[in-house]
């Protein structure tokens, strides 16, 4: 019913809902696929936004399948406790880590019987998900598969590295391939951050890839009391030098940020960025790795506020930076969107965009590491400069989901219909359109055997396929060539019919025959070749002949005939006339002909059978007959020696693994020659059979039975 209308799928998934028995609200079904990033784009080098195209959710009309989970904070908080109990919203004890993996059995097995698939060995975990693109656009393509066999608990510290000196951030720094990525020019990472604050000859703070950001200060009293503090949390988040994304990006990815300095926003630090500032999240969460990480005590934005926002924590900083409502004091306070990606993740969290933003230096900015065209000295100077603005407004060109979001549980889009708009157009057939008449029709007379009956022969030119044919016909033949045979009927009789076209348009054709009473001529001889393109071009000369246009007629066995096309005298038509034809279908090998004369309106006599070979051949040297085929005891050849005497001719016979089982040699004859070659003591199969005078080669294939 539900894909007739008779309810929607909204109707469907409230149905679908279930309460467990310790009190967890489940959902599980198809949605529509609710998040969204321009992946084209993204695979092109990335090109975020597209720079001559115009750029689209990769993702747009594709449903997924999900499980939602509605999970009280008392049974996720360590001690079970609620969050009206939280000394604050930022309370460490309420942070948690969430982390998905899939696993499938080691072995499948394709069953060929049956065409199906079984499973069996161990499960294999074989992907698993914590904070989103970190394996798409931390890890690089080397270790993507260790990283998704691996757990948050026993990673691999080589791949450390990557979050400490990240790839795309090659792509950000003009010194590297900056200006191969067009589309990331607003993107750029601090190279000389605070330069001259401490002196004209300091040359600020360096976290471009291999830099050592703040490593120059460990140890020193500046850190001392802060998270780069060894004393306070080791030597986790500035582990060495080279390692500038340490102190960003590890923690935002790896640890989680804690509400400790220099984590805080740059209000009220007086441009020391290692100074207390204002908290803006702590959701520090030290053991164990990769993990989407949350602190629950923070309170929601409502989804219904003007000041919801899909860029999350960096918007939450920009609130906390230049909106006098928060950026007059620095107390933990509620900020619109604290409880954004990366604290946690929104549905309508724009991932794709935050952590390239976050990749580009915005935390960085955000804690009073400014950009390098801030001047720290310059009393009047506003960090918002420039730099800061470009990456603050950048955008992929794909900034919300395809669908919106259902306000209530389990929040996620319905998935699409299969009838509607993502699934293409209901099909209506077009009207027919008006034929354009442009049909013709020749036709010829060819008398039966008999010379008392005929069919009559239509060619017909500039229709459109296929033909049907009404009236008086009791046969229809059409051949590739578009020719039909209609008939056959009485002598004297007359005849009438329609032919119409796919198109609707008709031809009427009433004529009275004229009676068969020639005749037939003897045709004489058969020569040709197959050409490269594998038509045959044929010679027939022929005696007795009075007429100049003939339809030629082509068979396999020498009985059942098909039109192959017409031909017409090569010179006057007189005796001992030769003729040209060029057969588009000829099979290799040996096909019978036999003309069908239309000036005469009948049917010729056939005198030969016509070998097709490749090679240089000309009308004097060729095969003319071989019989009987298929073949037991013997074959008898007739062969057109040509006129050389004196030369002579070689008869060899091959099997199908060109091994020679017979041969001959002749003196050349003029004429038409016959010769027996005896099949005796050779096994039933293919076999090849070749005459060769000087240069000049005839193969034809024959079959022992």
């Amino acid at each position: 019913n539900v894909g007739l209308g008779a309810y929607s799928y909204e109707r469907i998934m409230q149905a679908a809902i279930a309460t467990t028995n310790t009190g967890e609200t489940v959902f599980c079904g198809p949605i529509e696929d609710p998040f969204y990033v321009d992946l084209g784009g993204v695979f092109d080098l990335g090109d975020l936004p597209r720079q001559n195209d115009t750029p689209r959710d990769g993702l747009e009309c594709y449903n997924v399948h999900t499980i939602c989970l509605k999970v009280p904070i008392t049974t996720l908080q360590k001690d079970g406790k609620g969050p009206e109990m939280a000394s604050n919203i930022l309370d460490g004890d309420y942070t948690i880590g969430v982390w998905a993996s899939a696993s499938r059995p080691a072995i499948r097995t394709l069953m060929p019987e049956t065409a199906d698939m079984a499973y069996s060995g161990d499960w294999v975990q074989v992907s698993r998900l914590g904070m989103p693109l970190t394996n798409e656009a931390v890890i690089p393509i080397g270790s993507k598969d260790e990283w998704n066999a691996r757990t948050p608990y026993n990673e691999n510290p080589d791949h450390f590295a990557y979050f400490f000196n990240p790839e795309l951030a090659l792509y950000m720094d003009d010194d590297q391939f900056g200006s191969a990525v067009p589309a990331f020019s607003p993107l750029r990472i601090q190279k000389k951050s605070l330069a001259g604050l401490f002196g004209a000859d300091f040359p600020g703070f360096d976290f471009s890839n291999g830099a050592d950001g703040l490593y120059g200060l460990k140890g020193s009293d500046a850190v001392a009391g802060t998270a780069l503090d060894d004393a306070v949390f080791g030597s986790l988040l500035l582990p060495g030098p080279g390692m500038p994304r340490s102190v960003d990006l590890w923690p935002a990815f790896h640890t989680g940020v804690p509400n400790v300095p220099p984590y805080q926003l740059a209000t009220g630090k007086m441009g020391n960025p290692l100074n207390m500032g204002k908290p803006f999240v702590n959701n520090f969460l030290p053991n164990g790795g990769d993990m989407l990480r949350l602190n629950m005590a923070v309170p929601p934005t409502p989804r219904n506020s003007s000041q919801f926002s899909a860029l999350g924590l960096i918007q939450a900083a920009v609130l906390g930076l230049t909106d006098p409502t928060y950026a007059s004091n620095t107390n933990i306070e509620f900020i619109p969107n604290m409880d954004g990606f990366p604290n946690g993740r929104r549905l309508e969290d724009d991932v794709t965009r935050i952590e390239l933003q976050a990749v580009s230096g915005a935390v960085l900015a955000a804690v009073g590491l400014w950009y390098d065209d801030y001047d720290p000295n310059d009393a009047l100077a506003s960090p918002v400069t420039p730099n800061l603005l470009n990456v603050i407004s950048y955008s992929t060109g794909v900034d919300k989901n395809d669908q919106a979001f259902q306000k209530g549980f389990p929040y996620v889009a319905a998935p699409y219909s299969a009838t509607g708009p993502c699934s293409g157009q209901i099909y209506k057939a077009a009207p027919p359109a008006e034929p354009i008449c442009a049909i013709s029709v020749w036709h010829e007379i060819i008398c039966n055997e008999d010379k008392t009956t005929y069919n009559v022969m239509l060619n017909i030119s500039n229709g459109v396929p296929p033909y049907v044919i009404t009236g008086d016909v009791n046969e229809i033949v059409q051949t590739a060539d578009a020719v039909v045979a209609a008939g056959p009927f009485s002598d004297g009789s007359t005849y009438n019919f329609m032919v119409v076209d796919a198109a609707g348009c008709s031809v009427t054709i009433t004529e009275s025959p004229i009676p068969c009473s020639k005749l037939p001529i003897s045709l004489v001889s058969f020569t040709g070749e197959v050409l490269e393109d594998g038509n045959a071009l044929a010679w027939i000369s022929a005696s007795e002949v009075d007429h100049s246009h003939y339809i030629l007629q082509r068979s396999a066995d020498g009985t059942s005939f098909r039109n192959i096309t017409k031909i017409a005298a090569k010179g006057s038509p007189t005796s001992a006339a030769n003729y040209s034809f060029l057969d588009k279908q000829a099979p290799q090998g040996l096909s019978y002909y036999r003309l069908l004369d239309i000036d005469l309106n009948e049917r010729q006599n056939v005198s030969g059978v016509l070998s097709l070979v490749r090679g240089e051949t000309n009308n004097s040297f060729g095969i003319s007959h071989i019989h009987p085929l298929p073949a037991n005891e013997f074959i008898q050849i007739s062969y057109n020696a040509g006129i050389e005497n004196g030369s002579t001719i070689n008869i060899r016979l091959f099997d199908a693994n060109s091994k020679e089982v017979f041969r001959k040699e002749l003196s050349n004859k003029n004429g038409t020659q016959q010769e027996l070659i005896s099949l005796e003591g050779l096994n039933a199969g293919v076999y090849f059979l070749s005459l060769q005078k000087g240069q000049e080669i005839i193969t034809n294939r024959i079959i022992k039975f």
